[in-house]
């Protein structure tokens, strides 16, 4: 019946491992690309970049090359140097100023280049972009207003008619307007990049939690595979210690009491550790104390180790007696703490079944050899007598037919 339930259980388990290892593959194979905000606006930055570049060395206002070019490089290296500052730093309240200097520097790029007419006016999108996708909705729209007085005024310098900013502005409302539903479209833009990446977070998550589920799976299928055709006793602790290190991700033992498995002087302690981790764990030791309090049949938890872990004992029993203890280390604060203790109680009944079996293996060999000496006995009483009973007759007939015969002797 045992071995029944045992072959049951393999099935169900590999039913199980096939079932999410296709989900996990597929799942893999759906997983989309994460889009990248930082991405985006480098590429932006430097398109625009590039192609400002080339209407302003094409176009107005007729300064000499050298200077086109010089103002051209000083550009480039300022857009390389801000883009490292913006990876750099990633707090908002760093990236609000990396924002307002570049605006006022490209509200002063304006001055030299033409002002409103200048090709880099639409370079000048960057720090607003910018502050959309890294920064508050205020701090964004405050942006754009600063910038955009700041290139009217740079314009008005830059035409000689400091005096007509109100005119340079009515003038240029079209542009305003441009900049107005570019900077809205970039909220937008900023909101549905958040959410497809919060989305896309919660996507990876699962993934990975799928992808630990199919570990677990797959762990649980070799356990069962390793453990279920396993009958040496300190490999059998071994293979619990070993597969309950995988299950809990933690250092584990098994415990299996003197003379329960087979005819031994000492217990069956086998310890899978992670080196380097819950130093000072004497796990002999402590299993030894669970042992001695005579209440092996109860789940045991307690904080052990010079750096604080906490050591869950489980016992490894049958309903007719306990074999041992299966313990692993876990954190003090463990949030997995309850996929940890299932696991484990997982692998310590799968071993009590498997001990179980063996122990009723044992006692049917035992029964089949007294049977059979049993069986001989007979065969060899029963032919005894069988032979002094043939000899008693031939005897008495013997007698029958020498009655004539007087020599006592002979009669006797």
């Amino acid at each position: 019946m045992t071995t029944a339930v045992l072959r049951q259980s393999i099935q169900r388990i590999r039913r199980l491992a096939d079932t999410v290892s296709s989900s996990g593959r597929e799942r893999q194979r759906a997983a989309p690309v994460r889009p990248s905000v930082r991405q985006t606006l480098i590429f932006y930055r430097y398109l625009s970049l590039a192609l400002t570049s080339l209407f302003y060395l094409a176009g107005p206002p007729d300064y000499p090359l050298f200077f086109k070019a010089g103002v051209i490089l000083t550009l480039v290296g300022a857009a390389w140097l801000t883009q490292r500052l913006y990876t750099l730093n990633d707090k908002p309240l760093h990236r609000a100023k990396l924002i307002g200097l570049e605006t006022m520097g490209t509200a002063c790029l304006l001055i030299p280049t033409g002002g409103l007419d200048s090709p880099f006016i639409w370079y000048a999108l960057n720090p607003i972009f910018a502050a959309a996708c890294y920064l508050p909705v205020a701090f964004c729209w405050g942006t754009l207003a600063v910038f955009l007085m700041a290139a009217v005024g740079a314009s008005a310098v830059s035409a000689g008619r400091s005096a007509a900013v109100t005119e340079i502005a009515a003038e240029r409302s079209w542009l305003l307007l441009v900049f107005l539903l570019l900077t809205s479209a970039a909220q937008v833009f900023a909101r549905l990049a958040t959410r497809l990446s919060e989305a896309y977070s919660r996507l990876a998550e699962a993934h990975a939690a799928t992808e630990r589920s199919l570990q677990h799976v797959s762990s649980l299928y070799q356990a069962l595979e390793a453990i279920t055709t396993q009958e040496d006793a300190s490999q059998f602790a071994l293979l619990l210690a070993v597969y309950a290190q995988k299950l809990t991700g933690s250092p584990s033992a098994c415990l299996l009491a003197r003379g329960r498995v087979q005819d031994e002087h000492k217990p069956a302690l086998q310890v899978c550790a992670v080196e380097g981790r819950y130093v000072g764990i004497d796990f002999n030791r402590e299993l030894s104390k669970v042992w001695e309090r005579r209440e092996p049949g109860t789940k045991f938890s307690a904080i052990v180790g010079e750096n604080p872990a906490r050591m869950v004992c489980i016992p490894v029993r049958s309903q007719s007696e306990c074999f041992g203890i299966l313990a692993y280390l876990a954190p003090v604060e463990d949030k997995a703490a309850e996929e940890r203790e299932n696991a484990a109680a997982f692998l310590a009944e799968l071993g009590a079944i498997v001990l179980e079996r063996l122990k009723t293996d044992r006692l049917a060999a035992r029964l089949l050899v007294s049977e059979e000496q049993n069986r001989i006995a007979n065969e060899i009483h029963d032919g005894v007598s069988q032979h002094l009973f043939g000899i008693v007759c031939a005897l008495h007939g013997l007698l029958m037919r020498k009655a004539d015969l007087r020599d006592e002797e002979v009669q006797r």
